[in-house]
C-alpha cells in the first residue's frame, strides 16, 4: 500500500467525525480536526480545505480563513494533489473583500 493511501485510511475517519461535528453545531471541535488533518497530512481533495475554511469564515476570522485557501492553492499548484485552484482563489478574493469591509466597519 502507497503511504498517501495509507495516510488517506488515517485522516478520512477523522474528516468523516468533523463533518459529525458540524453537523450537531460542534463547529470549534469540526475545526480543530480539520486542522489537525492539515497539519499532519497532505489530504488529497479540496473539501478538507473547504471545510474549515466556511467554518472561520462564518466565525469572521477572515485572515485565518484566508491562509487556509493559500494552503489549497500552493499544494494544488505543487501537484500534490490533482483539483483546479479556482474555488480556493474565488474564496480568497472573497474573504479578502469582507476582511476589507470588516475593518473599515472597526474604524
Amino acid at each position: 500500500m502507497f503511504r498517501c493511501e495509507m495516510e488517506f485510511d488515517i485522516y478520512y475517519p477523522m474528516y468523516v467525525q468533523a463533518r459529525l461535528c458540524e453537523r450537531e453545531g460542534e463547529s470549534d471541535e469540526a475545526l480543530e480536526i480539520y486542522m489537525d488533518i492539515l497539519r499532519s497530512y497532505v489530504p488529497s481533495g479540496t473539501v478538507y480545505y473547504e471545510r474549515p475554511a466556511i467554518i472561520l469564515e462564518r466565525a469572521g476570522e477572515y485572515d485565518n480563513a484566508i491562509r487556509i485557501c493559500d494552503m489549497a492553492i500552493m499544494r494544488i499548484q505543487a501537484g500534490l494533489f490533482n483539483a483546479d485552484t479556482e474555488d480556493s482563489e474565488k474564496r480568497k478574493a472573497r474573504l479578502i473583500r469582507k476582511r476589507a469591509k470588516q475593518k473599515t466597519q472597526d474604524r
